[in-house]
Formats: structure tokens, C-alpha cells, sequence
């Protein structure tokens, strides 16, 4: 079902055949795509995406030069999201997504990492299925206007199956926050902040059962600011800026990874990473 209301002019289908070479090896894929959008009031609006994806074997970090091997075939995700928008007073609009992935004969070293830990037989190669699902709230103001900004929240969960494993992936994480504000002062200053929240990734653990439902990292957070100064460059809008901007203000450490064993569990910490920085920009 796509939905109920006036459809702003026909829904977007369309399809792209990909071809993909590599060691003496040919794929062709076919990639259709539907959107469609709906006018369910002035202030609403519905809206519907599907697509089918295919991918090169992938790793980590691309390596130059390195030609993957097709012999065991593309990755293959199925994408599709479901949402709604809606115009709020002041100038701000809002919306929630809905969305799911699926992930078919994966190559995904850092998403198993975790899996690899508790089955020491798996390949750091072996394929794997995967399904993300989750939810997006996104409520926005125009940077154009004095007080702008964003809030953003994302609800989600990533699994990774592959061989006798099945788990979260080992970088899901399940509560993502991001909050920004932005005001003008006037006379060509302008300030912002920036909040940054999300929760922990799960921890490599020794057992197979474990790996269901296995230990986190703790949570993250961090503040980071910017302060702009603005002069007029020309007649046509351009300007150049002089800014001033602050990365972690709250100087807080990040845990990155968690190893757990049956009686205790050791984390490896980084920072704390603060960097401020001063920096001319310029638009013309």
C-alpha cells in the first residue's frame, strides 16, 4: 500500500543495470528504484522509497590498486523507508522515518568482528546476512533564520548471521542524538553549539551465546561550539568569515572497544580528542 491523499504528480520508478568486472569476472545487475510522494493535507506530507542495491566485495579501508574477487558474487541490500512530514509553526518542519534494510551475502570484516571473536573458525572473509531496522525523528529551522538549528534522533538496530552466529552488528548502536542551534547576533556575528549523544557498540565476548545479547561500551557524548564573524565580499551575496570553532569542549574520553570474558571485561579508551582550531572561509 503507498498510501492515501493527492499524489504530487506521478510516482518515480525507475531501474539502472550496473556491470560490475573484476578478476576475469563479469556480473551484470539490474537496480530498480520506486518513490512516491503524497499531499495528504497543505501541512502533510507522506512518503514511500524502495530500492535493490549491489555492491563490490568490500573491506575495511579501500585498498589501491586491489581488485576484489567476484568468485562468491555481489553484496545485496534490499532498502525501503516509509515516512511522514509535517510544516510546523515558526517556520520549522518535522518529520519521523521508518526504515529497513536488508543485507544479502555481506562482506563486512568490521560488522563481524565481533562474530569472528566468538567462533575463532569463521573467515574474517565469510559472507554474512544482515537487517537494520529503526526509526528517525528530524525536527529542523532554517540556518536563514536568527535562531536555526536541528534536532535529530535515531532509533535502531543492526544484526549480523553468519555461521553459527547471530548478533548485533559490532558497530549498532542503538540511540543516536544530535542537537545544534545557530543564532545570528548581528553586525555580521554569528554563534553555535553543537550536542552529540550515542550509546555504546556491543563488546567482543568468548561464547556463542553471548554473542545474542553481548555487553556494551558506555555511552558518548561531547559538546563542540563555533563562533563566526562575517564581512560582505562584492554585490552578489559572497562574504568571507573568520571563525573560531571547538571540537569535545567537554573534553570527554570515548570508549572504542570492549573484550569481555567470563569474569571481567577490559575496554580500550581514547582521548580525550579536542581540537579547537581557527580557520577563514569564503563565499563568492
Amino acid at each position: 500500500m503507498l498510501g492515501v491523499g493527492n499524489l504530487l504528480g506521478p510516482a518515480s520508478e525507475g531501474a539502472r543495470v550496473d556491470v560490475y568486472r573484476a578478476d576475469s569476472t563479469t556480473v551484470a545487475v539490474p537496480e530498480p528504484r520506486v518513490s512516491a510522494r503524497f499531499r495528504a493535507s497543505e501541512d502533510v506530507l507522506l512518503f514511500h522509497d524502495f530500492g535493490i542495491a549491489h555492491q563490490l566485495p568490500s573491506y575495511v579501508a579501500p585498498i589501491p590498486g586491489f581488485a576484489p574477487s567476484l568468485g562468491n558474487g555481489l553484496q545485496r541490500s534490499l532498502q525501503s523507508a516509509v515516512g511522514v512530514e509535517v510544516r510546523l509553526p515558526e517556520d520549522m518542519t518535522g518529520s519521523v522515518t521508518l526504515f529497513q534494510n536488508a543485507l544479502f551475502n555481506g562482506t563486512d570484516r568490521l560488522g563481524i568482528m565481533q562474530a569472528r571473536e566468538a567462533d575463532p573458525t569463521l573467515d574474517q572473509d565469510a559472507r554474512s546476512l544482515g537487517h537494520t531496522v529503526g526509526a528517525e525523528l528530524l525536527v529542523k529551522r532554517k540556518l536563514t533564520r536568527r535562531l536555526g538549528g536541528f534536532l535529530a534522533y535515531t532509533l535502531s538496530r543492526s544484526q549480523r548471521s553468519v555461521g553459527r552466529v547471530e548478533g548485533p552488528s559490532a558497530v549498532d548502536r542503538t540511540h543516536v542524538l544530535n542537537f545544534a542551534l545557530s543564532y545570528d547576533l548581528g553586525r555580521g556575528w554569528r554563534i553555535g553549539g553543537r550536542t552529540v549523544f550515542y550509546t555504546g557498540v556491543p563488546a567482543k565476548v568468548a561464547y556463542l551465546k553471548a554473542a545474542q545479547s553481548p555487553p556494551r561500551t558506555v555511552p558518548f557524548y561531547r559538546f563542540d561550539w563555533r563562533l563566526e564573524k562575517r564581512w560582505p565580499l562584492g554585490d552578489r551575496g559572497g562574504y568571507w568569515s573568520l571563525v573560531f570553532e571547538m571540537l569535545n569542549t567537554t573534553l570527554n574520553k570515548e570508549v572504542l572497544r570492549k573484550s569481555c570474558a567470563a569474569s571481567y571485561c577490559k575496554e580500550d579508551t581514547v582521548g580525550p580528542v579536542t581540537v579547537p582550531s581557527i580557520g577563514v572561509e569564503a563565499i563568492f
